[in-house]
C-alpha cells in the first residue's frame, strides 16, 4: 500500500521486498523451454535435441545454489546467462527454419509443427 513506516519516514530499501520476486516461474518457463526443445525436429535445432533441456539444467542448478547462499551477483550473472542460451537456441533454430523453408527440404506439417514450438518457445523465453 504504502512505503512508509509507522513513523512516517519512507523504508530503508532493504525493507522493501528483502524475499524478492519468487524465482520458480522463471525456473519452470527455462524447463518448458528446454522440453519444448525435445520435440522440435532434429533439422530445425541446434545441436541434438536434448542440449536446451541440459544447458537449461546446468546453469539453473548453479543459479539457485547462488541464490541460496545470498551470492546475489553470480546468480545475477547465471541467469542472464541461462536466458542469453535460451534466446541464441531460438533464433538458431528459427533460422534453420527458414533456411528449411527456402529450400522446400521439410513437409508441410513438418514445418507447421516446429515452427509453432519454436514461437511457443519464443514467447515463454521472452517472458522471463
Amino acid at each position: 500500500m504504502s512505503e512508509r513506516s509507522s513513523g512516517g519516514q519512507a523504508s530503508p530499501p532493504e525493507e522493501i521486498g528483502a524475499i524478492g520476486v519468487p524465482r520458480w516461474p522463471a525456473t519452470v518457463a527455462i524447463l518448458l523451454v528446454g522440453l519444448l526443445y525435445l520435440s522440435i525436429s532434429d533439422c530445425h535445432s541446434v545441436g541434438p535435441p536434448w542440449l536446451v533441456l541440459a544447458g537449461a539444467v546446468a546453469l539453473l542448478v548453479p543459479l539457485w545454489a547462488a541464490r541460496l547462499r545470498g551470492h546475489r551477483l553470480l546468480a545475477h550473472v547465471l541467469s542472464r546467462a541461462a536466458i542469453g542460451a535460451l534466446t541464441l537456441a531460438v533464433v538458431g533454430s528459427a533460422l534453420l527454419l527458414l533456411v528449411r523453408l527456402n529450400q522446400g527440404k521439410t513437409q508441410a506439417l513438418d514445418l507447421l509443427r516446429d515452427a509453432a514450438l519454436i514461437w511457443v518457445a519464443n514467447i515463454v523465453t521472452f517472458s522471463v
